[in-house]
């Protein structure tokens, strides 16, 4: 069996759409995009919660997965290095 590697993703949403949603009770509407962390190491996230994240900085990539056939591609995703998180003030 291979070595676990922990992992972590965050789940943003634009502010400004998120205070339109929660202003009328659908904030559970809110468009998310999910963000892979890299260089993650096990660390706790708690301090990430609500945090406005800038996304200035995210690379985007393809999501591969591996099937018994190879690796296929399901989409787009943004990850970041988990120690160059930028945060608005």
């Amino acid at each position: 069996d291979g070595e676990e590697i922990p992992y972590a993703s965050l789940k943003v949403v634009d502010l400004e759409e998120l205070e339109k949603l929660q202003s009328v009770g659908l904030e559970e509407n809110a468009n998310e995009v999910k963000v892979k962390l890299k260089g993650y190491g096990g660390e706790q996230l708690e301090s990430l919660l609500g945090a406005n994240v800038l996304t200035t900085n995210l690379d985007l990539q393809f999501n591969e997965k591996n099937t018994k056939y190879g690796s296929i591609i399901e989409g787009l995703i943004f990850s970041a290095e988990i120690s160059s998180l930028q945060f608005q003030k």
